[in-house]
């Protein structure tokens, strides 16, 4: 696993720039929670890593290996997408779903092999899914089709797991397990960028923060430092109470406007 480096990174729709000069480095075997207000630039940061997007300046090194040098399909092995609206088009069983994680590896042999077979194997019992498998997707609920997306994503074994807003429209059991499924990806020595709203999850889950307002980079570092009064105040615009559970667990409750 390599470490994944972002300098003065810049990407622009239009005229406007909507990651403006942001330079951030990222570990293997952590969770990075990518933080910020609506349009400051997070969606647009996981897709550019995974070259959805072209940087107009700056480099993105994986490794130290420029991205950009490095072809798509062996970048694709190397990051895992879980986009924000994830969409499925085909009510395709859940298996054929997860299968497609495998896209990248197959590249030249062109059909599934042993090693595919076990991989997608992993990624259903990770997501608890084994007993869906034959399923078609569109009859799962939404909790369940976001795990197969997940799924999808695990099985393609990347190194970097890039996940935009998963916690989003899911019941507080189902984000308490992809949040589990994170930790144990980063434990078994991957990478991930996660794209949260909830502040909370944000400090329990990840070893570093990346606060984004703008397009910039406002500060990056342990999730209890990132998430300071000052802040939360000058990038959300909130007054928030900080404290311990009664499990010992930090939160984070915003209060007030202003």
């Amino acid at each position: 696993m390599a470490t994944l480096t972002l300098d003065d990174l810049v990407v622009t729709h239009g005229t406007t720039r909507v990651v403006d000069d942001v330079s951030a480095r990222f570990e293997p075997g952590t969770i990075t929670a990518v933080l910020g207000p609506n349009g400051a630039g997070k969606s647009t940061l996981l897709n550019t890593i995974v070259g959805l997007h072209q940087p107009a300046a700056g480099r993105i090194q994986l490794g130290g290996v420029a991205l950009g040098e490095m072809p798509m399909t062996t970048r694709a092995r190397h990051f895992g997408l879980l986009p924000q609206h994830g969409t499925v088009h085909w009510n395709v069983s859940v298996e054929s779903i997860v299968q497609l994680g495998r896209l990248p590896h197959q590249q030249r042999r062109g059909r599934n092999c042993a090693a595919d077979e076990a991989a997608v194997e992993r990624a259903l019992a990770v997501t608890r899914l084994e007993n869906l498998r034959d399923k078609p997707i569109l009859s799962l609920s939404g909790g369940e089709r976001a795990r197969a997306l997940l799924a999808r994503v695990l099985a393609g074994e990347p190194d970097w797991l890039l996940a935009d807003e998963p916690l989003a429209n899911l019941d507080p059991a189902y984000q308490l397990d992809v949040i589990a499924i994170l930790r144990d990806f980063a434990r078994r020595g991957g990478g991930v960028l996660v794209v949260l709203h909830d502040l909370t999850h944000a400090l329990r889950a990840a070893d570093q923060a990346l606060l984004l307002h703008q397009g910039r980079a406002i500060a990056c570092g342990a999730p209890e430092t990132v998430l300071s009064q000052d802040n939360l105040s000058r990038v959300f615009g909130i007054t928030a109470q900080h404290g311990l559970a009664a499990d010992g667990q930090p939160f984070v409750l915003p209060t007030a406007r202003g």
